[in-house]
């Protein structure tokens, strides 16, 4: 039987579960595991002269408007992290704010290859700005770059090998390339190559634990 909230994109939602207690839904794909809580989330859809400003607060059924219209909402969505992009330390500063979090994730489950060169750009930010930026969601940032690169993963390949970029957004980046091998999109054998060349040249003990566990799953 088919959900209401299943929209017609390549990512299909496989398994939608709804908590009693505090409406949370989880968004199961192919490759990601995506927690979204609905309940008194800001999230900013109001363009004014290409500024996106307005604060509102999504109900379930506004969110299953947007994926229902996700070609209407993808250009406000990306629009929400590009001012995020634009202006980072007004949203590093402003911990009420989370509608860059919620298009991110969005526009990630709509696989949306524009939002690439923005995220990229936000979660290889230095040190530890992108959590302080995404917070939790850092958690799921493999995830999300391997759902928008489109199949271009030299520039996920070029943030593990940045020594200014967190580490745990590197090993992030690392765990990208292993879930594009799982989806099919990258061969076994290439990933394989391309771990060993790197693990003669990283010099760091979390993202060397990190693929020896990878290569022997």
């Amino acid at each position: 039987m088919s959900s209401p909230f299943d929209p017609p994109h390549p990512i299909n939602v496989k398994t939608i579960k709804q908590h009693k207690n505090n409406e949370s839904i989880f968004f199961i794909f192919p490759f990601s595991f995506f927690i979204f809580s609905f309940n008194h989330i800001p999230f900013s859809t109001h363009r004014q002269q290409n500024y996106v400003s307005a604060y509102i607060f999504l109900s379930k059924k506004e969110v299953e408007k947007i994926i229902d219209n996700q070609e209407e909402a993808i250009p406000l969505l990306l629009a929400i992290l590009e001012e995020v992009r634009e202006d980072k330390a007004k949203y590093i500063t402003n911990f009420d704010y989370f509608g860059h979090v919620y298009a991110a994730y969005l526009l990630a489950q709509f696989r949306v290859k524009e939002a690439y060169p923005i995220v990229l750009e936000l979660f290889g930010l230095p040190g530890d700005l992108p959590e302080q930026l995404f917070g939790d969601m850092m958690d799921s940032s493999g995830r999300i770059l391997a759902s928008i690169c489109g199949g271009d993963v030299a520039p996920i390949k070029q943030m593990i090998g940045n020594e200014e970029i967190d580490e745990f957004t590197r090993a992030q980046a690392i765990t990208a390339l292993a879930i594009l091998t799982l989806d099919g999109e990258i061969e076994r054998e290439d990933l394989m190559a391309y771990y060993r060349e790197i693990f003669r040249t990283i010099d760091n003990m979390t993202l060397l634990t990190l693929l020896i566990g990878l290569c022997t799953d």
